[in-house]
């Protein structure tokens, strides 16, 4: 189009683009919010990518005018450092701030004691980190500060140690922090030359330190994206194996809940009891009891989607029913519906058995942040503390429910774990098995066997964070597991986890 320069719009091509109209573009205008156009009245692409942000700092920050005036003005209507600043959501309470200019180099900043104080850190933990690259002081004038995002980074490896993460795995972090820096090596270090240079200068100094801190905080927002990473995957492989993918909420069930072989099965003559009262339930269909028999069984057997096909049937006929309830949960749990079975177990009140279950479901979850991760975690522990203050030892499922809470506060990382508590729980439960199965009216075939074998596992699982456990038991536990049965995949991973040359003849 002749008199037109490559890449400038009209205005009405601009309104269309962006959803802004003629009327209020030329308000912005008068507001001092955008750069003149020329004198053909074409719009940039500068202007363009400003009327974006502008109303993205309205809807979505919701900024007034005169603030979204400021902050250009301090980056100069440049876009290119705008856009950033504007896409880090979190940040808008910190956008508002510094737009309204309350974020001044005297409050936002911390000297080394003031740091160390904030954060509850010595000032040898604060070397350690300076040591690891992890922090990015800035020399003002005579005194080196520390800015708040200084702060946040160590408030996160410090709940990571808390974690169990080690310290110097943090390393890794700093060389993300190295390579962020490098993005704006060039106008970075231009903007900290300046500052120095116009040291005295008062209230410019003051803007353009300012400046200098809230363009850290920006690479700052993607170094606690990667911190938050690096624990969430440390509490991922802790809690569920490395080898379990992200946000499989079943996989701590699948990982303590004994699933017998098929050797198992017909040892016991389960299948044949699932047969036979599958055909009695035909002729009366009318007894819940033999509907929660049958899901029992199958869920003894490890036949979990078809546990949780019956339950679903019967609760239509029986909607209030707890027990039924319960078993349904379960079996969704352990069937892979994960949300579905946990929203069902949440929702039962005075059941020891389903706050069992959800907390061992929710023990795999992983939150969206480390906040997130440790809040559910906290609760997982509170679950298993409300099951065991709850359960009642004559009821036939007191046994389930202790073994696995016993092992849940022995499975928690550091900060949270209760390891002694936690195996002597599993200890005493396992001494009273026998009395456990023998309670249960009509006892499930193998439950017995079931129990020894769950137990046994559990305690092997726990030792793993207790090297002073004893050899011989540890062995005695393994000998047990594989001579109950010998196909389950509990078998397969005691054999695997035992010593070379340490495998009994019964093992073999």
């Amino acid at each position: 189009m002749a008199g037109q320069e490559p890449g400038e719009l009209k205005i009405s091509e601009v309104a269309l683009g962006t959803g802004i109209s003629k009327e209020l573009i030329h308000h912005y205008l008068r507001q001092g919010l955008l750069p003149r156009p020329s004198s053909r009245a074409r719009y940039s692409a500068v202007q363009v990518r400003l009327l974006h942000l502008i109303r993205r700092l309205r809807d979505e920050h919701h900024l007034p005018l005169d603030s979204i005036r400021r902050l250009f003005e301090t980056f100069d209507f440049d876009p290119g450092h705008l856009e950033p600043l504007v896409l880090a959501d979190s940040f808008s309470h910190r956008l508002a701030r510094f737009a309204d200019g309350e974020l001044g180099i005297s409050s936002e900043t911390y000297s080394e004691e003031e740091l160390c104080a904030a954060a509850g850190i010595s000032q040898q933990r604060l070397q350690d980190y300076l040591g690891l690259q992890l922090l990015t002081p800035v020399d003002a004038g005579e005194r080196t500060r520390y800015s708040d995002y200084d702060a946040k980074i160590i408030a996160l490896c410090e709940r990571g140690v808390e974690l169990g993460i080690a310290f110097e795995a943090f390393r890794t972090v700093a060389s993300h922090i190295r390579v962020a820096w490098q993005l704006e090596h060039a106008q970075f270090f231009e903007l900290e030359a300046g500052v120095r240079g116009e040291a005295g200068e008062g209230s410019s100094t003051d803007r353009t330190l300012g400046q200098l801190f809230l363009r850290r905080e920006i690479v700052g927002q993607f170094v606690q994206s990667v911190l938050d990473g690096l624990i969430l995957r440390h509490l991922q492989q802790q809690l569920v194996g490395p080898e379990r993918g992200r946000g499989e909420a079943v996989s701590a069930l699948e990982r303590v809940i004994y699933r017998p072989s098929a050797s198992f099965l017909r040892l016991h003559g389960l299948d044949e009891q699932i047969d036979r009262l599958q055909l009695r339930l035909a002729r009366a269909v009318d007894r819940p009891d033999l509907w929660e028999r049958l899901a029992q069984l199958q869920l003894h057997a490890g036949r979990h989607r078809e546990a949780a096909f019956v339950l679903e049937q019967a609760l239509e006929r029986w909607p209030q029913a707890p027990g039924l309830t319960v078993l349904y949960g379960a079996a969704l749990l352990l069937a892979g519906s994960a949300e579905r079975g946990q929203q069902i177990l949440a929702g039962i009140s005075g059941a020891p058995l389903a706050w069992t279950l959800l907390a061992l479901a929710r023990l795999g979850e992983q939150g969206r942040s480390v906040g997130a991760a440790v809040k559910g975690l906290d609760e997982v522990r509170r679950l298993g503390e409300a099951a065991l203050e709850a359960v009642n030892e004559d009821r036939p499922e007191a046994a389930l429910v202790q073994l696995l809470c016993g092992w849940i506060l022995t499975a928690l990382p550091p900060a949270l774990r209760q390891v002694e508590r936690g195996r002597r729980i599993l200890r005493r439960t396992r001494a009273r098995i026998e009395d456990a199965a023998a309670a249960v009216p009509r006892a499930l075939p193998g439950l017995r066997q079931r129990y020894l074998i769950n137990s046994g596992f559990l305690l092997l699982e726990s030792s793993t964070r207790q090297p002073g456990d004893d050899p011989a038991e540890l062995e005695a536990l393994r000998a047990e597991i594989c001579r109950l049965d010998p196909g389950c995949a509990f078998a397969e991973q005691v054999y695997l986890q035992a010593p070379a040359g340490g495998r009994t003849e019964e093992e073999g």
